[in-house]
């Protein structure tokens, strides 16, 4: 029997060598493919010198912040869950400056290869202590041995965790219709979902469409501060894109070191920043903005150059007319209509930004428009589809899902994972090929695996599905 989406949902979620030692040879990701496979060491102890249990090592991760997220321990007789950080010495934690890193604030355990001969405590940035554990005397094969087992190369830093309990349990014995139902109901509480989070920001379904772009904009994680800035500077007297790019660059801090030191040769960077100078008292708001993993070309500098088109020159009820004509002169073709809409959507047309990726000295000869197709779709999925859901209705409702299902869907690292974790390696996971079915996917993910991800342990999905057969 075919279940809708919302029945499964918690009532909680519904509401929205560093040194001369001797084992200077191996390195950091010889101890972080030792955690992942569990192998090479004993039960490591806690300070108190009880063995820690391993229901979960966590996730590797592949991007900034602790090596392992969300893993699932039990310490002291103590179950936790939170991140692990590995590295060969204690004091790299505070050398690294972890201590002072938000992306840190979540790790439970930090893992050392040396033991000290005096401990200092670990920190996070909120003053919660870390626990601390070794792998030195816990070593069940010798150090040079591990360099002969280990083969670093068959270790890539993003690993599945496998698929997860509700792959055997429900999904792959799922009938494929029963499961396009499901995923795609669970789509439409995501339409809904993301709608109403921009009709809680934002007024007018023109300014929830500025917000919900701004947020588009600044990507994953900076998605939260650009839509402050967003709503900080939306009733701005300033209407120069110039002046207020320069507002928006102070208010992150790009007139600060370090950067000042590497973009202070250009022109175009001492240009904003004088404007900057002149403009102080608009910049009412302080965000700090994540760089990390960030290619030149879709670094915050840019993307804070369109948000000023977006608050200066963009007519944001122009914007909304033009996407609803053509969504209602373009509607016989799916295609048409998904390049009809995209096609709608500015690309941030600048003379400096459309032929230099930052402040460098020379322009590229290449024309590089401020938006591209894949941000253009991310806003299509994002921000433009949940607010024609929450605005259409009767037969263009029908036709919306019509077709909301025949766009393809982006097939990014986190579907690949997601099919392997609610699918396995079964040809089920083909069925989230298409748009709809995969934002069904993510939103599943978000409203249950994130919260017990390492381990599945205590996920209350199983159980609330088969309550609905």
């Amino acid at each position: 029997m075919a279940v809708d989406y919302s029945r499964v949902l918690p009532h909680r979620l519904t509401v929205c060598a560093e040194s001369a030692h001797p084992y200077q040879f191996l390195h950091e990701r010889h101890l972080q493919v030792m955690w992942y496979e569990q192998k090479y060491f004993h039960p490591l102890l806690s300070p108190q010198g009880n063995a820690i249990q391993v229901i979960s090592p966590g996730i590797w991760n592949s991007e900034a912040g602790p090596d392992f997220l969300k893993a699932h321990l039990v310490i002291d007789g103590q179950e936790v869950k939170g991140d692990i950080e590995i590295d060969m010495a204690d004091e790299n934690w505070y050398h690294h400056g972890h201590h002072q890193d938000a992306n840190y604030s979540k790790v439970m355990l930090h893992l050392s290869l040396w033991k000290p001969e005096r401990t200092r405590m670990l920190t996070t940035i909120k003053g919660r202590f870390v626990q601390q554990a070794y792998f030195e005397d816990r070593l069940t094969v010798p150090p040079a041995r591990i360099l002969q087992l280990v083969d670093l190369d068959l270790y890539p830093y993003k690993q599945f965790v496998g698929s997860g309990k509700c792959a055997h349990a429900i999904f792959n014995s799922m009938p494929n219709e029963d499961a396009r139902y499901f995923f795609a109901s669970a789509a439409n509480h995501r339409l809904l979902k993301k709608a109403e989070y921009l009709e809680q920001h934002a007024g007018s379904v023109e300014k929830q469409l500025g917000a919900g772009l701004a947020m588009a904009l600044g990507y994953k994680h900076n998605a939260e501060p650009f839509l402050d800035l967003y709503l900080q500077l939306s009733e701005s007297p300033i209407d120069d894109a110039a002046h207020m790019h320069a507002i928006l660059l102070g208010a992150s801090g790009y007139f600060q070191e370090p950067y000042l030191s590497r973009w202070g040769a250009s022109h175009a960077y001492q240009y904003l920043r004088n404007l900057w100078g002149g403009q102080i008292g608009q910049t009412l708001i302080q965000v700090n903005l994540r760089t990390d993993r960030v290619r030149p070309l879709n670094h915050p500098v840019r993307r804070l150059a369109y948000l000023a088109k977006l608050l200066t020159e963009i007519r944001l009820d122009v914007l909304w007319k033009n996407i609803l004509h053509r969504w209602n002169t373009e509607l016989h073709h799916a295609a048409t209509l998904r390049k009809a809409l995209l096609d709608a959507i500015p690309s941030g047309f600048d003379p400096y930004w459309n032929t230099h990726m930052l402040f460098e000295m020379q322009p590229r000869a290449e024309v590089m428009t401020l938006v591209g197709q894949d941000l253009k779709t991310a806003m299509l999925v994002n921000v433009i589809l949940p607010l024609l859901y929450r605005t259409l209705k009767g037969n263009d409702l029908k036709a919306f899902e019509a077709f909301y299902q025949a766009l393809p869907a982006n097939k990014n690292s986190k579907s690949r994972y997601l099919t392997h974790r609610f699918f396995g390696e079964t040809v089920k996971g083909e069925i989230l090929q298409k748009a709809r079915l995969e934002q069904g996917a993510f939103q599943l993910h978000r409203d249950f695996c994130t919260h017990y991800e390492a381990s599945c342990a205590g996920c209350p999905f199983i159980e609330n599905y088969q309550a609905c057969q």
